[in-house]
C-alpha cells in the first residue's frame, strides 16, 4: 500500500514506509484518512511516542512529496510520535546518472522536506545495496520495492490480523 507498516526493527521500534507510486490513482482526502489511520496504528506502540520511528520515503515525484509533508505536518500535532530518522530512498533508473538523479529527484524530495525533518538519502544502483544500506538501522523486514521481501501476502496478512484486533475476533492459524 501507499503507507505501510512494515515489522518493528531490531530495537523494537515502529518502521512506516511511504511509497507514492501506490496511491497515484487516490484522492487526497483519501491519501490523508489512508495516512491518518496508518499513525493511528503506529500509535499503540508506545516506543513510538518515546524513541520515536523510522519512516521510509521513496523518492516518486515532487507534487507527491509536497502532499506527503503537508500531510505530516497536519498529523504530527496531532499524534504525539517522534520521527526519529526519515531515510530517503532512491534507486537510479536506467538512463540516470547517480550524480544526475540525486541531483534532480532526490535534492527536490529533500528541499521539500528539509528542515521541518532530519533526512538521511541513499541512493542507491540496484534493490539489493538498498536492502544492504538499510539493514544498518536493523531494517532486517524491507518491501519487495526496495529488495526485500515483505510483498503482498504479508500486507494481505497484517490487514487480516488488524481486522481480527480491531473487531476484538479471534485470531485463527491454519
Amino acid at each position: 500500500g501507499y503507507w505501510t507498516q512494515l515489522p518493528h526493527d531490531a530495537q523494537g521500534r515502529p518502521v512506516l514506509f511511504c511509497d507514492g507510486r501506490k496511491c497515484c490513482k487516490a484522492s487526497p482526502q483519501s491519501q490523508q484518512r489512508i495516512a491518518f489511520y496508518m499513525w493511528s496504528v503506529v500509535m499503540e506502540t508506545p516506543s513510538a511516542w518515546t524513541e520515536g520511528i523510522t519512516l521510509l520515503h521513496l523518492v516518486t515525484d515532487p507534487s507527491f512529496d509536497r502532499a506527503n509533508k503537508e500531510c505530516l505536518d497536519a498529523l504530527l500535532p496531532v499524534f504525539p510520535v517522534n520521527i526519529l530518522r526519515i531515510p530517503v530512498l532512491g534507486v537510479v533508473p536506467e538512463g540516470l546518472s547517480a550524480h544526475e538523479y540525486r541531483q534532480g529527484p532526490v535534492q527536490d524530495c529533500v528541499s521539500i522536506f528539509s528542515p521541518s525533518y532530519e533526512m538521511v538519502v541513499h541512493v542507491c544502483h540496484t534493490r539489493t545495496e538498498m536492502q544492504s544500506r538499510l539493514s544498518a538501522y536493523g531494517l532486517e523486514t524491507l518491501p519487495t520495492a526496495l529488495g526485500g521481501s515483505w510483498g503482498f501476502e504479508e500486507f494481505a496478512q497484517w490487514q487480516e490480523l488488524r481486522a481480527c484486533h480491531e473487531w476484538n475476533l479471534s485470531i485463527v492459524s491454519d
